[in-house]
């Protein structure tokens, strides 16, 4: 079994250690972003729970595969290539060898990073990374 809280630590310190001195908003949490202060912002979706079989013996391991969305900000003022340029330093952090390791398992990017939808919410252009993970256990 996976367990959901070391998924997300284990991708939460990725996120971190990518993000540098980038500020980040967590899911579930209320933190508004400093005025004029890129920053990013954190949705981890998981999509589907399957049971895998390594070999003939009936010891499948689990398999969640998921969806990271790392929204990239930065203000309106400096350019959607700037945000563009946000999501690439992101996604440095997320190449498709990445492989995190959890008790019993591990996660892997699927992958590489993706980056779409381009736009502008109020004083901010925006871009997100996608990044498509499996956790093994």
């Amino acid at each position: 079994m996976i367990d959901q809280a070391q998924l997300f630590s284990a991708l939460a310190t990725q996120i971190s250690t990518a993000a540098g001195s980038i500020p980040v908003l967590w899911p579930n949490t209320s933190e508004i972003p400093s005025a004029g202060v890129p920053h990013v912002r954190v949705m981890m979706i998981p999509v589907t729970m399957e049971r895998t079989t390594v070999d003939d013996a009936d010891s499948g391991a689990d398999r969640l595969r998921g969806l990271l969305l790392i929204d990239c900000y930065v203000p309106l003022y400096a350019g959607m290539m700037d945000a563009f340029a946000l999501a690439g330093t992101m996604g440095a952090g997320f190449k498709k060898s990445l492989r995190l390791a959890l008790t019993g398992g591990y996660v892997a990017v699927d992958k590489s990073p993706l980056v779409t939808s381009p736009r502008i919410e109020g004083a901010w252009a925006a871009v997100t990374l996608q990044v498509e993970y499996s956790a093994i256990a």
